[in-house]
């Protein structure tokens, strides 16, 4: 199923563009059975979907030690492919290893939360990108030598 679409949000007229249904949806998707517990359990979220032209769209945090050094970790990911969760000691993830990760840094602060910006082009050519994300925290009681995983996180970027 594909629908011709005027796409207003952004400058230019590409409507001769054809957008297939499952790429244009934007999806944030909690992957169960990942993560694992520090100081008062992390907690991944975002802020706002991860559609194109969105300036504000970023990656949140709950529960850190406060004041801690806080990573986003993010992949790429094959679009239509399930994750698969891994272990990594006793914590667990959904990264492919050998592939390559980003990591934007950032701090924690009072309340351990956190917040690290990924802003969206308005550009067509980022619909239907996959990314795997996680937070890593230095947390004194992170079971990884000090080290605390959040839950994981499976997005698309989409149109709407």
């Amino acid at each position: 199923f594909s629908s011709r679409r005027r796409h207003t949000r952004l400058q230019g007229d590409w409507s001769s563009d054809v957008c297939s249904s499952d790429l244009c949806a934007s999806f944030v998707q909690a992957v169960p059975g990942t993560g694992c517990l520090g100081y008062a359990g992390l907690v991944a979220s975002t802020q706002g979907m991860p559609t194109i032209g969105n300036s504000t769209f970023a990656f949140t945090l709950a529960g850190a030690t406060p004041f801690s050094y806080a990573a986003t970790l993010l992949q790429f990911h094959a679009p239509g492919t399930a994750p698969v969760v891994s272990p990594f000691f006793v914590c667990a993830h959904i990264f492919d290893l050998p592939a390559g990760l980003i990591q934007v840094s950032g701090f924690s602060n009072a309340l351990g939360q956190a917040i690290n910006f990924l802003p969206i082009p308005a550009d067509p050519a980022y619909l239907g990108i996959e990314l795997r994300s996680q937070w890593a925290v230095l947390d004194g009681l992170g079971p990884i030598s000090g080290v605390a995983l959040s839950n994981s996180l499976l997005l698309r970027i989409g149109e709407y």
